[in-house]
């Protein structure tokens, strides 16, 4: 990730959303209550986050990932039969989402709201090319 000052503003909304989203739903209410907590101005949110609570989709399962990936790479996983690999990257990613559910619960019930189809099938689409450059990496 670069070190930009969206990204630095994208990263504390970050921190402190899913405690709002568990509350109030993936919501821009939710949002600028996140915001306010973070301590930033609405221009800042706006460069962090041009689409309020939508933004925050990919940052928050990217950040899932990444914990997810983190905890992988103390694992024996070449030792692992492949059933054994996946329950592991399964239980691992499980374990890093953990503190958030709530959170993830309310990001997929609003994916799942009509009004936000749109969003969703982009979502799916980004989730969908990402899957793919993983896959070809990890061949490598």
């Amino acid at each position: 990730m670069s070190n930009s000052p969206s990204d630095r503003f994208r990263a504390r909304i970050l921190e402190v959303f899913p405690a709002h989203a568990a509350r109030e739903g993936w919501t821009d209410t939710a949002f600028k209550a996140a915001v306010a907590e973070a301590g930033l101005s609405e221009g800042e949110a706006a460069l962090a986050c041009p689409k309020g609570a939508f933004d925050l989709f990919d940052a928050f399962a990217a950040r899932a990932d990444e914990a997810m990936l983190e905890r992988l790479e103390g694992l024996d996983l070449a030792a692992m039969k492949i059933r054994q690999r996946v329950r592991a990257a399964v239980q691992v990613r499980l374990e890093a989402q953990q503190p958030y559910k709530e959170a993830a619960r309310a990001m997929t019930r609003a994916l799942t709201r009509p009004d936000r189809a749109p969003e969703a099938a982009l979502r799916a689409k980004t989730t969908k090319r990402r899957g793919r450059f993983s896959m070809r990496a990890s061949r490598t």
